[in-house]
């Protein structure tokens, strides 16, 4: 029997994941008979700056690619690849950056009657790499604020892979438990001209889940913590990213036409370290602050086929050891749409956001806009 328990195990191992890398992941769904498919989307995003009276944009267009087939049952693989056209504009210079991301392979296989599922994901070093440090660089380093909303945060990556091994089981009845463990390798690239040869570190993402099924509605609890090894520049140790504990809650009530869905996460980090030239410890530093999110939406059939979708969100980010004080940002979005057919599904969405950074020295507007096509084989 396909059930949530590999949706859950699943996503408390990708989210993981997901903290890790600016990159998308494919999540897993061990699900029964779901048909082979493939999507495209198209993401517009665009973000002001204004401090001191001066305004920096922002923008990035991407185009994703996505697959799934299942191979037999219990057994299935997705396909993920996008492309992505960024445009910086500061004091009234242009800078730009378009290539294409990393492709990246996720295979998931479901055990002992769904209690275990094990997955394996490869990263492609397909992506674009070795950019210039004077017309590209500035706009990596844009991209990278995270207090902005971008899907596709970098290009290319060198050859990784990640390994995934997850359980489940009923607690009572309609509450399941669950949890696993993941390693997430990153292998070295040359990341800029002229530069020498990075290695990202590595990663390992413990983490522990309850369900609460009552029904027409669903309650998650996820915990993960995630700690990393060094980065090195040709061989020598540079930084070490802090460990970082998640807590994530779930819920979601379905009815006949409304369903409403809300997401509540917590992301507390720990400090950073630097290394001297000699390989030293420089003192430790917390250089990206603690986050909240909380968002909330709902899932509207207004009509045979049509489908509406408001939502509501904010990100709170604290400030670091660098200077940099907390932001806050609130998006509101609204989406739309139709299932064309009983194998194709059509939809778009808007969401727009305002704040500021740095304490409410730096002024935020942002805009992303979405339209994508999936289709059923």
């Amino acid at each position: 029997m396909r059930n949530r328990w590999y949706t859950m195990v699943a996503g408390m191992l990708l989210v993981g994941g997901m903290i890790l890398t600016a990159a998308p992941t494919a999540v897993g769904q061990v699900v029964f008979g779901q048909p082979t498919s493939v999507g495209t989307q198209m993401v517009y995003s665009s973000w002001t700056l204004e401090y001191l009276g001066f305004e920096t944009k922002v923008s990035q267009f991407m185009m994703p690619v996505s697959g799934f087939v299942p191979l037999r049952d219990n057994f299935e693989m997705s396909l993920f690849v996008a492309n992505a056209a960024n445009k910086l504009d500061v004091a009234g210079l242009d800078f730009d950056l378009n290539g294409l991301g990393n492709a990246y392979v996720q295979a998931n296989h479901s055990f002992a009657d769904d209690q275990l599922l094990v997955s394996l994901g490869l990263n492609l070093p397909t992506g674009k790499k070795k950019i210039s440090f004077v017309t590209e660089e500035a706009v990596l380093q844009a991209l990278a604020l995270n207090f902005l909303d971008f899907p596709m945060r970098r290009l290319g990556e060198g050859f990784g892979f990640n390994m995934l091994v997850g359980g489940a089981v009923e607690l009572d009845e309609g509450i399941r438990g669950g949890g696993g463990i993941s390693y997430q390798f990153n292998g070295q690239y040359q990341p800029y001209e002229d530069y020498g040869d990075y290695d990202p570190g590595d990663a390992i993402t413990v983490n522990a889940g309850i369900d609460f099924d009552q029904g027409s509605s669903v309650w998650t609890l996820d915990l993960l913590y995630t700690t990393f090894t060094d980065d090195k520049l040709d061989g020598e140790k540079t930084f070490k990213q802090s460990p970082q504990f998640t807590v994530r809650a779930l819920g979601r009530f379905t009815g006949q036409t409304v369903s409403a869905s809300g997401t509540a996460m917590f992301l507390l980090r720990g400090e950073n370290t630097e290394y001297t030239d000699t390989g030293e410890e420089i003192e430790a530093f917390k250089l990206y602050g603690d986050e909240i999110f909380l968002k909330g939406g709902l899932d509207w059939m207004f009509a045979e086929r049509w489908y509406a979708s408001p939502s509501l969100s904010v990100k709170v980010i604290g400030g670091n050891d660098r200077g940099l004080e907390g932001s806050t940002v609130f998006g509101i979005g609204a989406g739309l749409s139709r299932l064309l057919s009983e194998s194709v599904n059509a939809g778009g969405g808007l969401t727009y956001y305002t704040g500021s950074a740095d304490g409410g020295n730096i002024d935020l507007t942002g805009l992303q806009v979405t339209f994508g096509l999936t289709a059923s084989l």
